[in-house]
């Protein structure tokens, strides 16, 4: 058989926007937001780290990984370099009454860290990096997924995050963090041992389980804390050589592959993950690529055990085995490196049976039928994910089955910002009936809360209430 077509359409699993569950504020006018004048008091403090409007370097400061956002207006871009630099620009936030919007990687489905009329934060000039122990890791916010991988690999290391290489590791962690070890050692915010924040008033905490316990259950899958995360310690665990295995199954097949998969995926051990990703480029017909992940020497077999569950062949499959670092380069294939629009959501679905599967599919068909591209990601949420409880951190979606994930990316040039955001809205209404939610770092303008946090909703708010009583921090979740 050929060549699968590619396994991962735009890998896109983590989000930036590390500050979080501000409330609505009114943002004053600075008192000349065009001259350099205005800007006096930021620039004092930031150390060299200030762009405006005014300065050629706008224009590279503003952008973000989806450029649907190209046009957003912050006030100014701030990139601090100590953590002094970060409770020195929230002072004069504060002083002049204005908001702060957090970007780690910048990464976010709906332009969190654009933020229109505020003060962008941009961590990723953050000193500190990334720094290894024997079985944790200690990272600023703005380092990326791919580096944080491969630094860890060399000492034979891993934590648990996401597949695209240059997501920031702060709003992937704080919202979550999805990845192939999932299953195995939990979503990235689970490996969270410690998180120094800086508060809107300026104080500078750590949150641990015994320490700051609320700022650090809001850290777990809240989207962020109430203040400015501004570094992260996580255990790690080992890193393993693997077998990976992609097969790409037809239109006709599309939905038997999805229902087998996940249901072959929940009997494994939990050193085994799979995902099914159903696309379209809107002209080839719809396919499903289910990407098996086993511990080395097993693909083959879990592949003939998977084909035999589905009832079809794969119009074309391959195994391959690969070290931690070879893993890393397959994912940063399918993975975009470069700015471009694309719009996304999710679903947080209680169970996949056929019927599930066959709603999700023909969502892919019926975008399909319009002559434009989509895709829909189905990746578990069991194993590791459930061992703990759906309060015992902020991420709530601790008994469900998986997150679908519906992704038009990139974004074409004869397609409209509109029509995919239909797309999605018929999406969502197509699983309403076993959907709970979505996932944080898939979010969608316009939703409430309880989308994304459930349950948890009410205490994330009060957390935000009681250390960040202005609304400070710019949140897409609360404001």
């Amino acid at each position: 058989m050929g060549r699968p077509e590619a396994t991962r359409r735009a890998v896109l699993r983590g989000l930036a926007a590390a500050g979080l569950l501000g409330a609505v504020r009114p943002v004053a006018a600075w008192a000349d937001t065009g001259s350099a004048s205005g800007l006096g008091p930021l620039a004092a403090v930031s150390g060299g780290g200030l762009t405006t409007p005014l300065d050629p370097g706008w224009t590279a400061a503003t952008r973000i990984f989806n450029s649907r956002f190209d046009d957003a207006a912050p006030l100014a871009v701030v990139a601090p370099t100590t953590v002094q630099e970060v409770v020195a620009t929230l002072g004069v936030a504060r002083d002049l009454g204005l908001r702060v919007a957090v970007r780690s990687g910048g990464h976010s489905y709906i332009g969190a860290s654009a933020a229109g009329g505020a003060v962008v934060l941009d961590l990723r000039r953050l000193t500190g990096g990334i720094v290894v122990d024997p079985e944790t890791v200690t990272v600023t916010p703005g380092s990326q997924l791919g580096p944080l991988q491969r630094t860890l690999a060399q000492t034979g290391r891993s934590v648990p995050v996401g597949t695209c290489p240059t997501v920031g590791v702060g709003g992937s962690t704080l919202g979550g963090g999805i990845g192939i070890d999932s299953r195995t050692d939990g979503l990235t915010c689970d490996r969270l041992v410690s998180v120094d924040v800086v508060l809107p008033s300026g104080e500078v905490v750590t949150a641990t389980t015994t320490e700051n316990p609320d700022l650090f259950w809001a850290s777990r899958g809240g989207g962020g804390a109430v203040g400015v995360v501004v570094a992260m310690t996580l255990r790690t665990a080992s890193a393993r050589d693997r077998d990976v295995v992609a097969m790409t199954f037809a239109d006709a097949d599309a939905p038997a592959a999805v229902a087998s998969a996940v249901r072959w995926t929940a009997r494994q051990q939990r050193d085994v993950w799979a995902t099914v990703t159903i696309a379209s480029t809107g002209v080839d017909d719809v396919s499903a690529t289910v990407l098996m992940i086993t511990a080395k020497g097993q693909g083959t077999s879990a592949a003939a055990d998977l084909v035999r569950l589905v009832g079809a062949d794969p119009r074309a499959a391959q195994t391959t085995s690969l070290d931690p670092t070879g893993t890393l380069d397959l994912f940063a294939r399918y993975s975009s490196q470069t700015p471009h629009p694309f719009v996304g959501g999710s679903d947080i679905l209680r169970t996949v049976d056929e019927t599930t599967a066959i709603a999700v599919v023909d969502a892919v068909r019926a975008r399909r039928a319009t002559g434009h591209a989509a895709s829909a990601i189905v990746d578990p949420l069991d194993g590791a994910v459930t061992d703990l409880g759906a309060a015992d951190t902020a991420f709530p979606w601790r008994g469900h089955t998986a997150v679908v994930q519906w992704i038009v990316d990139p974004l074409a040039a004869d397609d409209t910002e509109t029509d995919a955001l239909a797309w999605l809205t018929d999406c969502h209404a197509r699983v309403a009936d076993r959907s709970d939610g979505g996932y944080a770092n898939y979010a969608e303008a316009g939703a409430p809360a309880d989308r994304w946090f459930g349950a948890n909703t009410a205490r994330l708010a009060d957390t935000r209430r009681r250390h960040d009583p202005d609304g400070r921090i710019v949140s897409p979740w609360f404001d």
